[in-house]
């Protein structure tokens, strides 16, 4: 068994749930992920000259994050059943 809050931190290679808890937890995710990106991008656009600059020094750093979740690296996997 594995909590859901270690699903995306490596405990597990393989999560096996049901069809409609999977889905649950997968768009979960990609909602959570999606709307932190837009929050951090919005708050960095609107913080100033200073939080520009901060954003552009910061800007390697968080491709690099985006890029492990990315689902074009990472893709999909067997679905059976």
């Amino acid at each position: 068994n594995v909590e859901s809050k270690d699903i995306l931190k490596g405990v597990c290679d393989v999560v096996v749930a049901d069809g409609f808890t999977g889905n649950a937890v997968l768009k979960a995710i990609e909602g959570t992920a999606g709307t932190a990106m837009h929050l951090l991008k919005d708050t960095i656009m609107s913080a100033g000259l200073l939080g520009k600059i901060g954003g552009l020094l910061l800007k390697p750093s968080i491709m690099k994050i985006r890029n492990k979740m990315s689902a074009s690296q990472y893709g999909g996997a067997v679905l059976l059943g």
